[in-house]
C-alpha cells in the first residue's frame, strides 16, 4: 500500500525552523518560448536582445551590472558538431577534434581551430546530445551497444579511433563509441567566471560584455571572441554572493526521501539546459515524488531575499504531483510558526508557475514533492532558474 501525503507529513520530524516568508506571489506564466532575464530586481519574460551594456527584454531594458541569469529565447539552430571536447575546468566546446601523435586538434565554425593541452581535457564525446552526469569513470571508453573498454586513448583520425588496452591496440569506427573519459579528477572552476552557452551546446567560462553588435567574450584561452546575438543560449554571471545565491548551488540542510513500495526516491538533482532539450530555463532543480528538502537561508533575520524560480512538472511527466512549500521560526531549537505557502497539484497540462517569495535570512525554506491523487510515471517536478536574490 502507498502511504499516503498525510501519512507522510505527519510521520516526518522536521528540525528546526527560521523566520521565513513574508509573501508568495504566484503569476500567470509567458509562454514557453520567451525569453527570460533574471536581475537584481526580480525575473522577466520576453524577447531578449543584446544592446550596449546592457540586455532589453520585452519593452524593459536591464543595466549590465544588474544582470544575473539571462535565457535567449531564439537562438539560431546550429548543425549538430561531431565531438563535445569536456575540459577539466567543466567548459564544452563543440566541434571537430583529432588526435595524432599526441597532439589534439580542435576545429569548429564559431570557436575556430586551435591545439588543446591532453592534460586539461576531461572528456572526449563522439555524438551530440550526450548527458554529462560528471561521475564517469576516467580511462574508459564507453560504446553504444558492446561492452565498455578500460584503456588509454591513442589516436583519432578520420572514422576509427584507436584505445591500448591490456589486450594490446584496438581500433573501432566512431560510430560505435559514446565517449571517452581521461583519467584524473576535474579541476576546481572559477566562481567569479561569467559562463556563456552558445547555440551549439558549447559552454564557455570569462568574461562576459554587451556591445552593439553582439556579447564579447573574453577567454583565458580562446581570447577575445565576439558572439553574434543568434549564437548565444544562456548567460549566468559570476557568482556574488553580495547579490545573488543559485538554488542549486545552495546545499540542503537535510534531504529526506520514501519508499515508493521499498526503493526511496532519487535525491534532488541540479541540472543545466542540454542541447536538445527544453530552450526557456537555464538552470534545473528535479525533485521526485516523496521527498522533503530543507533548506537553511544564509545571513541574520535582517537580510531580505526573494526567491525567483519557474515550478511545473517536467516535459515528460504524465502524472500529477503535488507541491508544498513551507516555512518557520527556530525557538530554542524547536519549529515554531510554521506556516504552508503553497499546496498544489500540478498536472501535465498546467503552465509552468513562476514564483516570486519573499524570505528571511536564518530561516528555513522546506519544499515537499509527492504524488497527486493518482500514481503515474514518469512523474517529476522541477525548478527553473531558482534564484535568491538579496533585497
Amino acid at each position: 500500500m502507498n502511504m499516503t501525503h498525510s501519512t507522510i507529513f505527519r510521520t516526518h520530524k522536521w528540525g528546526a525552523w527560521g523566520t521565513l516568508l513574508l509573501a508568495l506571489t504566484i503569476y500567470t506564466a509567458a509562454p514557453a518560448t520567451a525569453g527570460v532575464v533574471l536581475s537584481t530586481s526580480g525575473r522577466q519574460q520576453g524577447e531578449v536582445s543584446v544592446a550596449p551594456g546592457a540586455l532589453r527584454v520585452g519593452t524593459a531594458t536591464i543595466p549590465w551590472a544588474d544582470v544575473l541569469l539571462a535565457v535567449n529565447q531564439s537562438p539560431s539552430a546550429a548543425a549538430p558538431a561531431p565531438n563535445m571536447l569536456r575540459l577539466k575546468n567543466g567548459e564544452a566546446w563543440a566541434g571537430t577534434v583529432t588526435l595524432v601523435g599526441g597532439r589534439l586538434t580542435f576545429d569548429s565554425p564559431l570557436l575556430g581551430q586551435r591545439t588543446v593541452d591532453l592534460a586539461k581535457v576531461r572528456a572526449i564525446d563522439f555524438a551530440p546530445g550526450l548527458p554529462w552526469t560528471g561521475t564517469e569513470k576516467g580511462g574508459v571508453l564507453y560504446r553504444n551497444v558492446a561492452r565498455d573498454v578500460p584503456g588509454t586513448l591513442v589516436w583519432m583520425r578520420d572514422d576509427r579511433v584507436g584505445i591500448n588496452t591490456v589486450v594490446g591496440a584496438v581500433a573501432l569506427k566512431r560510430s560505435e563509441l559514446k565517449r571517452y573519459v581521461f583519467a584524473g579528477p576535474a579541476n576546481a572552476t572559477n566562481d567569479a567566471d561569467d559562463e556563456l552557452t552558445l547555440s551549439d551546446g558549447s559552454v564557455l567560462r570569462g568574461r562576459i560584455e554587451a556591445g552593439e553588435k553582439g556579447l564579447t567574450l573574453k577567454h583565458a584561452t580562446l581570447g577575445e571572441r565576439l558572439i553574434p546575438p543568434q549564437a548565444w543560449w544562456t548567460i549566468r554571471r559570476g557568482a556574488d554572493a553580495s547579490r545573488s545565491i543559485s538554488l542549486t548551488e545552495l546545499k540542503p540542510q537535510s534531504v529526506k526521501t520514501y519508499p515508493l513500495i521499498r526503493r526511496p526516491a532519487s535525491p534532488p538533482r541540479a541540472e543545466r539546459a542540454t542541447l536538445g532539450g527544453p530552450a526557456d530555463f537555464a538552470t534545473r532543480l528535479r525533485i521526485w515524488p516523496r521527498t522533503v528538502v530543507v533548506y537553511r537561508l544564509p545571513g541574520p533575520p535582517t537580510q531580505k531575499y526573494l526567491l525567483t524560480a519557474v515550478l511545473r512538472l517536467d516535459e515528460v511527466s504524465r502524472g500529477e504531483a503535488r507541491v508544498r512549500v513551507q516555512s518557520g521560526d527556530s525557538v530554542n531549537g524547536k519549529s515554531a510558526n510554521s506556516k504552508t505557502l503553497l499546496d498544489k497539484i500540478l498536472t501535465p497540462e498546467q503552465p509552468p508557475l513562476p514564483l516570486s517569495i519573499e524570505a528571511a535570512g536564518g530561516s528555513e525554506l522546506t519544499i515537499e514533492v509527492d504524488f497527486g491523487d493518482a500514481v503515474r510515471f514518469p512523474c517529476n517536478v522541477v525548478m527553473d532558474d531558482g534564484l535568491l536574490l538579496r533585497k
